[in-house]
């Protein structure tokens, strides 16, 4: 499952769980769609953009952590990343860990953590 509204970002991470062996991926673009999806499918990974203002990503992500507790879940954010100020990285990584979130990765992107990651599909 990718949870983002930006069609870029789901074409690519897309295309790298396809590198990665997943053949089936749900893309969401709101959040009735996202529970909808959330209560009738399992999943195996899912990556949820926490900068997406038109969603309550976080609430997601805790529904796919109770609901696929085997699943690799990966959330992304600007907050993540060195240009985000010491405190709110802090905060942002403590809230992620709370929610049961495997790893917070930075944006943009970086194609090195992704693989990491994806590595262990």
């Amino acid at each position: 499952m990718v949870v983002s509204a930006d069609a870029e970002e789901r074409t690519y991470l897309r295309t790298r769980l396809a590198l990665a062996g997943v053949v089936h991926v749900d893309e969401v673009m709101n959040t009735d769609m996202a529970v909808d999806l959330l209560n009738r499918q399992i999943y195996l990974c899912g990556f949820f953009n926490l900068d997406e203002p038109h969603m309550d990503v976080w609430s997601l992500m805790r529904v796919f952590v109770q609901r696929n507790p085997h699943a690799l879940a990966l959330a992304t954010s600007e907050l993540a990343g060195p240009l985000a100020g010491w405190w709110r990285r802090r905060r942002v990584r403590r809230d992620a860990h709370r929610v049961g979130v495997t790893a917070l990765l930075e944006r943009p992107l970086q194609p090195r953590q992704i693989s990491e990651w994806l590595e262990l599909i």
